[in-house]
């Protein structure tokens, strides 16, 4: 007969059934001794000998464990563990004495200046268009920007122009306006380049004039004004040739009087002056003994005054 009250079967095939380890609960069924068939409560043994369901309880704010036979699982309370408290507009939720604490509110800020950012308990972060609101669509170039659809949209172009013919105008879209001095330069050194804010560049051409009659004044388009010294040589040997820095040149003609009256003096434009001696023309030898001075062979000669 078996009594597993009284640890096993006795008196009987079954007087051998005792229990093998702690955890081991033995019964004796049609004379066989038949171990394990309970693990005591919750199924739950803390001996190799007997499978251990687990003791997990599925809640992260309990540190599980077993309490060994006759006691089973045992469910601490525990702080500190990351949880879930099941509020989808809390994060960082925190085990406190075993129970899941709310952490800090969830941050639904989505960056987006066109949507309403709200925590729905139910949903979570819920974020609602907010079309026709004001809005910077993020460039400098564009003013009145507004919300479509959840999305800024760049309203009408910013005008950049500064009513000055000097500048080009355009937009950066970083920075915003921008009024760049236009080159004037025509790449002609004979102008006078500037620029007027009402018309715009203006190219005037250079008074190479230097006020000296005596130079030949141009300009040349690489290298600008020229003022070249005027040649007065008119190839006439008969004229002394200058220059006057007030009137130009001065060809002024060439004295060839020798101062003798024995000699014709002229001039050749070739050569220049000539004295060709003459004969038979009466002078004067400077000699007061001497009469009736005539030239001869371009010589003052005189003829013995008997009365001196």
């Amino acid at each position: 007969m078996c009594d597993p009250a009284a640890g096993g079967c006795k008196g009987g095939p079954c007087d051998t059934c005792e229990p093998e380890n702690e955890c081991d609960i033995v019964s004796c069924v049609d004379d066989q001794c038949v171990h394990n068939e309970s693990c005591g409560p919750d199924l739950v043994c803390c001996n190799e000998m007997c499978v251990n369901p687990g003791c997990d309880d599925g809640d992260p704010c309990t540190d599980d464990s077993c309490g060994g036979p006759g006691v089973g699982c045992v469910h601490e309370p525990a702080s500190g563990e990351a949880c879930d408290d099941g509020d989808p507009c809390t994060e960082n939720d925190t085990c406190q004495a075993g129970v899941c604490q709310a952490g800090t509110p969830k941050d639904c800020d989505d960056g987006n200046p066109c949507t309403a950012d709200m925590c729905d308990p139910q949903q979570g972060c819920v974020h609602m268009p907010l079309d026709g609101s004001p809005c910077d669509d993020g460039s400098a170039c564009t003013m009145g920007d507004t919300c479509v659809q959840d999305t800024c949209t760049p309203g009408a172009p910013v005008s950049c122009g500064d009513n000055n013919a000097c500048t080009a105008d355009s937009c950066d879209p970083q920075t915003g306006c921008v009024h760049a001095p236009i080159d004037c330069g025509d790449n002609n050194a004979c102008t006078a380049d500037s620029c007027d804010p009402q018309t715009g560049c203006v190219n005037v051409s250079l008074d190479c004039d230097d006020n000296d009659a005596c130079t030949a004044d141009s300009c040349d388009p690489q290298t600008g004004c020229v003022n070249v010294s005027l040649d007065c040589d008119d190839n006439d040997a008969c004229t002394a040739d200058s220059c006057d820095p007030q009137t130009g040149c001065v060809h002024d003609p060439v004295v060839c009087d020798d101062g003798e009256v024995c000699t014709l003096d002229v001039c050749d434009p070739n050569v220049g002056c000539l004295f060709m001696e003459q004969n038979g023309i009466s002078c004067d030898d400077g000699d007061a003994c001497t009469i009736n001075d005539t030239c001869v062979n371009g010589t003052c000669t005189g003829m013995l005054d008997p009365n001196c």
